[in-house]
C-alpha cells in the first residue's frame, strides 16, 4: 500500500476480519494477508489520498517489496539530513555499509518533511530501501521544506531555532544512539536549513543529559549521553574515508560509493541537480 502522506487507515478482511491498521503513520506499508482472499476493503480518513497498491501471490516477494520495521529503540548510529537525498550527497556510503551490508540497527531521522511535494516522501523511502535501511525513517512533522529557508536568517524565522533546538534534543534521547552522523556547521554549501539543523544538534549534545532541559522529552524517554558525533567537513582531527574502496558481499561486491550514487539515483526529482559521483 502506498499513501501521499501518513494517514489513518484500516484493512478488513471479508470475514470482518481487521487486518491491519496504519499505527505506524508509514506511506509504504507490506501487509501479509496470511490466506487468499479475492477481495478485501480498506478503510481511510478523510482527505487521505492513495496512490499504490500491489498485489502478490503466494510466496517470497521481490526484493523492491518495502517491509519496514519500526524505528529502533536504540540506534547503532542517527543519521541526521535536513533533506530527502542530503544524507547520500554528504555521507558517503555510510548507510549502505553500516546498515546494509553489516546490518546495524541504522536510524535515519530527517529535520524536514516534503509533504508539499510528496513524490519526494516516496523517493526518500525508495532510495533508503535500496541501500539496505530498513527502520522506518523519521519525518518532523512541524518542519516543511520550503525554498525561503535557503538563507541562515530565514530558515531560523521559519522553523524557529528553540524548535528545532527542541526536536533535536528529543530525538537524541528518543534513540539513544551509539554514533551520530551530523552535517557541515557551515551548511554544505551554505545552506541555512543545514545550518540551523547542525547547530541546533551541536547545542542539544550538550543538554541531553540535564532532565531539566525540556523536561517533556526527558520524562517520556529518559536522559542520554551520546558516545560521538561526526559531523562532515570538520576542522579538527578529520577522518577521510575513501568509500569507493569498500567492496559489500549484500550488494554484489559493489562499492559502498556505487550504492550511495544508485540511492540518490532513486530522489529522481533531485539527480538533475547533483551527481555523486562513484567508482566501482
Amino acid at each position: 500500500f502506498q499513501f501521499e502522506i501518513p494517514c489513518q487507515w484500516t484493512l478488513t478482511l471479508p470475514d470482518g476480519t481487521v487486518r491491519q491498521s496504519n499505527e505506524n503513520g508509514f506511506i509504504h506499508e507490506y501487509v501479509d494477508l496470511g490466506q487468499s482472499v479475492s477481495e478485501f476493503t480498506v478503510d481511510v480518513a478523510e482527505g487521505a489520498v492513495f496512490t499504490g497498491l500491489f498485489g502478490f501471490t503466494e510466496g517470497e516477494t521481490p526484493d523492491w517489496v518495502q517491509k519496514w520495521l519500526p524505528p529502533c529503540e536504540t540506534a547503532d548510529l542517527l543519521v541526521l539530513p535536513t533533506h530527502s537525498d542530503d544524507e547520500f550527497l554528504w555521507f558517503g556510503g555510510a548507510l549502505p555499509y553500516y546498515a546494509g551490508e553489516l546490518g546495524y540497527d541504522v536510524q535515519v531521522v530527517y529535520m524536514t518533511n516534503h509533504y508539499n511535494n510528496s513524490f519526494r516522501e516516496h523517493e526518500r523511502l525508495n532510495a533508503l530501501w535500496h541501500v539496505g535501511v530498513r527502520h522506518y525513517p523519521v519525518v518532523c512533522e512541524k518542519f516543511t521544506d520550503w525554498f525561503a529557508t535557503k538563507k541562515y536568517e530565514w530558515a531560523v524565522e521559519k522553523f524557529g531555532y528553540e524548535n528545532v533546538l527542541e526536536f533535536q534534543v528529543e530525538t537524541l534521547r528518543r534513540f539513544h544512539p551509539r554514533v551520530v552522523l551530523a552535517q557541515d556547521v557551515n551548511g554544505e554549501y551554505g545552506h541555512g536549513a543545514h545550518i540551523l539543523n547542525t547547530q541546533t544538534l551541536l547545542e542539544a549534545l550538550k543538554l541531553t543529559n540535564d532532565p531539566a532541559a525540556y523536561p517533556d522529552s526527558a520524562e517520556k524517554y529518559g536522559i542520554c549521553s551520546v558516545q560521538k558525533c561526526y559531523v562532515h567537513l570538520w576542522e579538527e582531527n578529520q577522518i577521510v574515508v575513501k568509500w569507493e574502496d569498500f567492496k559489500l558481499s549484500q550488494f554484489n561486491n559493489k562499492s559502498a560509493m556505487r550504492m550511495a550514487d544508485e540511492g540518490y539515483a532513486e530522489n529522481k526529482s533531485q539527480y538533475i541537480y547533483y551527481n555523486v559521483p562513484s567508482n566501482g
